[in-house]
């Protein structure tokens, strides 16, 4: 969930600090990152970069839009 990104966001920064990128597992978790990040004063993607694996239509709405790979299961079978 986005409420998800933002917990492990705080998480990590507090664990790691200084983070480039992040890959996350959905989109709604990258979205909870970027707002964390929005909310730090860290720039997104000049600071750091949050890449999601998704594709849904939550990617469009992020600001900025989020980079996403979108599995194509149906034709993957």
């Amino acid at each position: 969930t986005i409420a998800t990104g933002v917990n492990i966001f705080k998480d990590m920064m507090i664990t790691w600090g200084d983070l480039d990128a992040l890959i996350c597992t959905s989109d709604e978790m990258a979205c909870g990152c970027m707002m964390a990040c929005h909310s730090a004063g860290i720039k997104v993607p000049n600071t750091v970069a949050i890449a999601s694996l998704g594709g849904g239509v939550l990617s469009t709405v992020c600001s900025p839009a989020l980079t996403t790979v979108e599995f194509p299961w149906h034709d993957i079978g």
